[in-house]
């Protein structure tokens, strides 16, 4: 696996996440670093190894080019940070969880002009199936519905989630702005990017689940 990333991203939000016709219909709802040297580790099977091969090559990289990779996240925190995701990865990682963790290696720069690029490649990963089935926007730091999609029975534009999955929105979108890049930590690129591929970002902070159950706020039963 290779992946390639910019100091120099340019970025442009006007692209979002829709489906065409063909894709909504699998959409609805279902009805009720101190890195080690990988030569001295226990590798279970030749994913593995080539998963922390790259993971290796990627921090070390980032580390060598950066101009300001420590202005705003420790050293420290930032090794302590990629040695954690490394010790994850195992023979049962997959290509979708590895890039998942990279986004948050790199996010870690905090810099505006260093990221994998758009969602894109994590979203050609999903299944059409796997995307969440509901259009939303991230807003005042509420999660609300701007398009049911094939769910225009079921829930209304303007309706706000509270949790999925069983997971308290606050805590899914805490964990997503962990993967996306933004200068000195502001937030306005990151909701943006969310924004855009809204509908991609949910499935990878809830580990890519085979369905989602839906709290909205003022409705007594979850949506599933």
């Amino acid at each position: 696996l290779i992946v390639i990333f910019s100091f120099c991203t340019v970025k442009c939000f006007a692209q979002k996440d829709d489906f065409s016709a063909s894709q909504r219909g699998s959409h609805r709802l279902a009805e009720p670093i101190g890195l080690r040297n990988t030569s001295q580790e226990e590798i279970v099977d030749e994913n593995q190894r080539k998963f922390l091969a790259d993971f290796d090559e990627f921090v070390e990289t980032l580390k060598k080019t950066h101009p300001a990779l420590f202005e705003f996240t420790s050293k420290t925190t930032f090794e302590n940070r990629a040695k954690k995701l490394r010790a994850e990865i195992g023979s049962e990682t997959t290509k979708r969880q590895f890039i998942w963790k990279l986004s948050e290696v790199i996010a870690l720069a905090q810099c505006g002009h260093t990221s994998l690029g758009f969602f894109n490649q994590q979203k050609s990963l999903l299944d059409a199936s796997e995307h969440f089935p509901l259009l939303t926007q991230w807003i005042n730091n509420r999660l609300y519905i701007v398009d049911p999609l094939t769910n225009k029975d079921r829930v209304k534009n303007g309706q706000r989630i509270v949790a999925i999955n069983g997971k308290p929105v606050s805590f899914l979108m805490d964990d997503i702005f962990l993967h996306i890049n933004s200068q000195a930590n502001i937030e306005s690129g990151r909701k943006e990017m969310f924004n855009g591929y809204s509908t991609s970002y949910l499935p990878y902070a809830l580990g890519i689940p085979k369905s989602f159950e839906v709290k909205i706020a003022g409705v007594e039963q979850e949506l599933k």
